[in-house]
């Protein structure tokens, strides 16, 4: 995969191991348009903290939707419950709340052909960021560079793909382009 960036981030170094040309990353950093936000209304992050406690954020990433909390008292961001309930205790009831909030879901893959990107973050106020630095976010944290990389590649090739379709050739073409006719195939009569 080549990549066209304005930025660097963690699983660059993933292009050490060889670029294939025909598949490109534009990893070009910008806002999805205000006349978009109703397409993307079933995967904005639910409210889940109080008014000062803290944001919620929705990230989509090769075809999965992912779920962290920013907290003012945290440095890094908050993506999973065990990780939650070291900094607040929490009664059962909110521990569900919070369970199902961090659980990673698999989403439509239309949410991504609308943002031409295998990326973006959702922010609870409604501001949608296509292609955002992962390494800010602590996605490091979930998946290591590596598979980072591949997931994109591999999403960019078979989803996001815009090469134009294979020509679909019928059999008789096949046959006759290979140089057989109707009676290649038959005995001949004794």
């Amino acid at each position: 995969m080549r990549l066209i960036s304005n930025f660097k981030d963690y699983y660059d170094f993933g292009l050490c191991y060889g670029v294939d040309p025909k598949l490109c990353f534009e990893r070009l950093k910008r806002d999805i348009p205000l006349a978009q936000y109703d397409k993307f209304s079933p995967v904005f992050p639910p409210r889940i903290l109080g008014r000062n406690e803290g944001m919620e954020y929705s990230f989509g990433f090769c075809g999965k939707l992912y779920s962290f909390l920013q907290v003012p008292d945290v440095d890094k961001p908050i993506w999973n419950i065990e990780e939650y309930l070291r900094h607040k205790e929490l009664n059962e009831w909110m521990i569900n709340r919070f369970k199902e909030f961090f659980t990673v879901k698999y989403i439509d893959d239309k949410y991504f052909i609308i943002a031409d990107s295998p990326i973006f973050l959702i922010e609870r106020g409604g501001v949608i960021e296509v292609n955002p630095t992962l390494k800010t976010i602590g996605f490091q944290y979930i998946m290591n560079g590596t598979e980072c990389f591949n997931a994109i590649a591999h999403y960019i090739g078979n989803v996001l793909n815009k090469s134009p379709e294979m020509v679909k050739v019928s059999d008789k073409e096949r046959i006759r382009k290979a140089g057989f006719n109707e009676k290649s195939f038959k005995h001949p009569v004794k």
